[in-house]
Formats: structure tokens, C-alpha cells, sequence
């Protein structure tokens, strides 16, 4: 198992054991805000995460949001709220269950194109700028013939092309 698989592994044990512990902590009468952020702090520690954000939700509102950590531990620049980390594969999983939620609900169908359901700007293209008819099944089960590697896309140095760039290129 690869170092990165191994640490999203983790995180995703760490975030089941908060919400164990916080659940024991509400039922204790605790501090439901300073248990979250001493098992955040133990949990982020033990498996070596520099620095994160928590955002707990109860009864569907925002409960509390906290940072621990760093952003930059060599820096000593402590995490903060508004630090920009790279979403990264995460985003994957989030995009993923707003889609199902939708195709539960009804709005969107699995098999159908996906740029039937997004304004003409966003479409998905091929490399040749061709709109492609990938379905919502095939983009979120990574079948859907985009590029495998990313790589090459943002030389070192170079700025980050914005949604919009990368769309009209094809990528």
C-alpha cells in the first residue's frame, strides 16, 4: 500500500474515532468543541498530518469550525481557518456524493450525457475541442476517457489555469 493511500486511510479512521468520541463526549455532557479539538490535535499528531481544518456540523447547522497544526510547520505558521490547502483526490469523494444525492432526488440520471446537464462553457471536450458525450456513471467511475496523468498540465513556475482554461483546452 503506497504512503499516500496509507495516510488517506488513516485520516478516514481519525475522522470515524471523532465522531465516536464526540458522540460519547455530547452524551457525557462534555464540551463538544474542546473534545473535537483534543482528539483533532491527538489524532493529527499521531499520524504525522502538519496541519488541518475541522468543520463539525450538528443537527444539519454548523456547529463549529477550528484549525490545528501548521501550514507551514519548518515556518512555525500555525494553521489557520482561512489557510488554502490542496483539495486534492478528496474532492473526488465530495463531488461523487453531491452527484448521487442528486440522481436519488431524481435531477440527474447516471446515463445520461453530462453536458446535457452543464451551461455550454463548462463542457467536457475532447483534446481537439470536440464536446464529448461521457455520462455522470462513466466520469465518476473514471471511464470516461479524460487523460489518466495530469502531469505536464502546470509546469513549476507557471500560474494554475483556472476551471475555465483547463476546460477550453479540453482537459
Amino acid at each position: 500500500m503506497s504512503e499516500r493511500i496509507r495516510r488517506v486511510f488513516a485520516l478516514a479512521l481519525a475522522a470515524a474515532a471523532l465522531t465516536a468520541a464526540a458522540a460519547r463526549a455530547v452524551a457525557d455532557g462534555d464540551d463538544l468543541e474542546a473534545a473535537v479539538r483534543n482528539i483533532v490535535d491527538e489524532e493529527r499528531e499521531r499520524w504525522g498530518t502538519p496541519g488541518m481544518t475541522v468543520a463539525v456540523i450538528r443537527n444539519g447547522r454548523l456547529a463549529f469550525v477550528l484549525a490545528s497544526g501548521f501550514a507551514d510547520r519548518e515556518a512555525g505558521t500555525p494553521m489557520a481557518l482561512d489557510t488554502q490547502v490542496p483539495a486534492a483526490s478528496i474532492s473526488k469523494l465530495f463531488t461523487a456524493v453531491l452527484v448521487m444525492r442528486q440522481v436519488e432526488a431524481g435531477r440527474l440520471r447516471l446515463d445520461d450525457p453530462a453536458n446535457r446537464t452543464i451551461d455550454e462553457r463548462y463542457w467536457i471536450r475532447d483534446a481537439s475541442g470536440r464536446p464529448v458525450d461521457a455520462t455522470l456513471r462513466q466520469l465518476l467511475s473514471h471511464h470516461a476517457g479524460l487523460p489518466v496523468s495530469w502531469s505536464g498540465i502546470v509546469r513549476k513556475g507557471d500560474p494554475v489555469p483556472t476551471l475555465e482554461q483547463h476546460l477550453a483546452a479540453g482537459q
